[in-house]
């Protein structure tokens, strides 16, 4: 059985892209808005996968097993809706391309 959570080091709101990424490759968005670690409680999970060097920081800070997949940020690229969307993709297929190998497809 597989659970699985989303959660950032702080508490913020949805950003408008991300769910149109996900409904692109036939991914339901979140139906909760986003959460922290506290939330989220990082320690009662086998493993964490984090996004970013405070991220894998926080969830060791509360004890739980982590992997660190350095993902650049889609937030940070400047310029047209096009090019943002073009990293919001980016992101999303390298993501799945490593939960795929690393967890089967």
């Amino acid at each position: 059985d597989w659970r699985v959570e989303s959660c950032g080091v702080y508490q913020g709101i949805l950003d408008p892209f991300v769910p149109r990424v996900l409904q692109e490759a036939g991914v339901q968005p979140l139906s909760h808005p986003p959460q922290t670690f506290a939330k989220v409680k990082a320690e009662e999970f086998d493993h964490v996968v984090a996004l970013t060097a405070e991220a894998a920081a926080e969830a060791r800070r509360v004890g739980a097993r982590v992997t660190f997949w350095d993902t650049p940020n889609p937030t940070e690229v400047r310029g047209s809706d096009l090019d943002i969307l073009a990293a919001y993709r980016s992101c999303r297929d390298n993501l799945k391309a490593k939960i795929e190998k690393a967890f089967g497809g």
